[in-house]
């Protein structure tokens, strides 16, 4: 009998024993997961202030990025004219691009793409400006180079196009969108029913009110 209660009692100190290690050992995760739970939340934070700083402006200047790519590629592209005034576009948009780049706790990443992005305009505006300096009037070989330097601009611009998508898929998808629409397609679907409701309520001669709302979009 006296054997029965021993082994009972070292049965039952061994059961304590065993929930006071499940106990520690669970205060340790605890313990773990909380500082992890909270760096994970501190660098969505972070991503989301990076996306609601640099997509509006990245998108803008995307746009003016399409419309180089598809001005470069049509047929008085090459003019000298026409190559002057896109230096004088491409001299703004890396002007765009700089505070871009400038925007405090992004990835390294981010940045990489965005440093891609500058080096490949300034190929374009200094390809552009070579192409300048040749006169409409020249021999036809100087107006082949000319022809091969916008040629050149126009691949740069389209590669600048690419990393700057590149940089925006690395921002959050929840982030970088407006209620599921990208922010440039918002903007200019937006813009064209703001147009159209502007001129129906001119049409209508309706007073301008303070109290008259636009329609939700």
């Amino acid at each position: 009998m006296p054997f029965l209660v021993a082994n009972g009692a070292d049965e039952s100190a061994i059961v304590g024993a065993t929930w006071g290690l499940v106990v520690v050992t669970a205060l340790l995760v605890v313990a773990t997961v909380i500082p992890f739970v909270g760096e994970l939340l501190r660098r969505r934070a972070e991503r989301a202030v990076v996306a609601s700083r640099a997509v509006p402006d990245m998108n803008i200047l995307r746009s003016r990025i399409v419309g180089a790519v598809d001005r470069l590629g049509s047929s008085d592209a090459t003019l000298q004219r026409a190559i002057e005034h896109q230096e004088v576009l491409c001299d703004k948009e890396l002007h765009m691009l700089a505070p871009i780049i400038e925007v405090r706790d992004a990835s390294l990443k981010f940045t990489n793409e965005l440093f891609l992005v500058r080096h490949l305009l300034t190929f374009s505006r200094q390809n552009l400006e070579k192409a300048a300096k040749v006169p409409d009037t020249s021999p036809a070989a100087d107006i082949r180079k000319r022809d091969a330097l916008v040629g050149d601009a126009r691949r740069s611009y389209m590669a600048a196009l690419l990393s700057l998508d590149a940089a925006e898929e690395l921002l959050p998808r929840r982030e970088r969108l407006v209620d599921g629409e990208r922010f440039w397609d918002r903007f200019a679907r937006v813009s064209d029913e703001r147009e159209n409701d502007a001129a129906a309520a001119l049409a209508a001669a309706r007073p301008v009110s303070r109290t008259s709302k636009p329609r939700a979009s």
